[in-house]
């Protein structure tokens, strides 16, 4: 259908474009279905190169790219400079090392509670766990410190904490945090996602106090400090490996004291960011016109194959091997 001469275009009703917060047509600006677009063909394409390339460590080294790409891609195409959407400053040496540290101490947190479920559970959950490959399955340990503490990080910061942060800004600080590491931790291993999108929102607020430099850095570090350290505990005699959980829940319960106020500061900023991303009416209303677009509608899908398959495949290995 035709335009009336000298109609101006304008957003149409029931779209992205349609919500209130959402920058201005003239500023170059991402938006939200950039980051839908980009990480719904990422994930396809490197599902692709995973079969056509059929090998651990190339997939790890190359599965991301696809995302990564599209990211630049679409920044350019908006017109944003590349400096904003993946905005790599000098990260202060005082707050990188508290971020590692009080990260790190979240991590040993975390897995003590995991242990203490599985305990209480007789061990059904790490069997649970045990059905799923996690990233590091089958690769060596050189193999795996690059995968997890080089190419892992650096990808996923550049998109989750880089571009699909900058494409909810036009929204608010909530939504530019918690959902872009919502999706972020749908796409880990099954006994990970809690902790996933714990990490991704610390990593958010990293990022907003400094910038993605830092957010890298300290995935990187205790992604590899993870990694590491798993490998030792179980190559670990029981007497050293009391030790070893003895001298590092004391480092954590230092960490901790000695940080208080900057933990604290964390918290009330979580819940600022929730509190921002959950607010009625502007949540419901979003989410709705989120779904409409394609994008979106292939990453729910993909999501949901997964948690049918988190649910499906004991069911199917009992029923094998009976």
């Amino acid at each position: 259908m035709a335009e009336n001469p000298g109609s101006v275009p304008g957003p149409q009703p029931g779209t992205l474009d349609d919500i209130p917060g959402q920058p201005e047509e003239n500023v170059p600006s991402l938006r939200p279905e950039d980051a839908g677009i980009v990480i719904a063909l990422g994930t396809l394409l490197g599902n692709v190169v995973g079969i056509v390339v059929n090998h651990a460590f190339l997939v790890s080294l190359i599965g991301m790219l696809p995302m990564v790409f599209l990211a630049v891609r679409y920044t350019r195409k908006r017109g944003v400079p590349l400096s904003r959407a993946f905005p790599l400053t000098p990260v202060p040496r005082a707050l990188l090392v508290t971020s590692m540290l009080v990260y790190l101490s979240v991590k040993v947190i975390e897995v003590d509670i995991m242990v203490a479920i599985d305990l209480l559970s007789g061990g059904s959950l790490s069997g649970w766990g045990e059905m799923f490959p996690s990233a590091g399955t089958g690769l060596s340990l050189p193999q795996a410190l690059i995968a997890t503490a080089v190419v892992a990080p650096v990808v996923e910061e550049l998109v989750f904490r880089g571009f699909c942060y900058e494409c909810f800004t036009g929204w608010n600080t909530g939504w530019s945090a918690v959902f872009p590491s919502l999706i972020f931790a749908c796409f880990h291993h099954p006994l990970g996602i809690p902790s996933a999108f714990l990490a991704g929102m610390l990593l958010s607020i990293l990022r907003r106090q400094s910038s993605l430099l830092a957010t890298m850095l300290v995935h990187a570090v205790c992604n590899g400090f993870l990694t590491v350290a798993a490998l030792l505990l179980a190559a670990s005699s029981p007497y050293t490996l009391l030790l070893l959980l003895i001298v590092v829940h004391l480092l954590v319960l230092t960490v901790l004291v000695i940080n208080r106020r900057y933990i604290k500061e964390l918290w009330l900023e979580f819940r600022s960011l929730l509190k921002q991303f959950f607010a009625r009416p502007q949540f419901g209303v979003r989410m709705r016109l989120l779904l409409k677009h394609w994008s979106y509608k292939v990453i729910l899908l993909l999501i949901a194959l997964t948690f049918a398959a988190m649910l499906v495949t004991p069911y199917l290995i009992r029923h094998l091997e009976l």
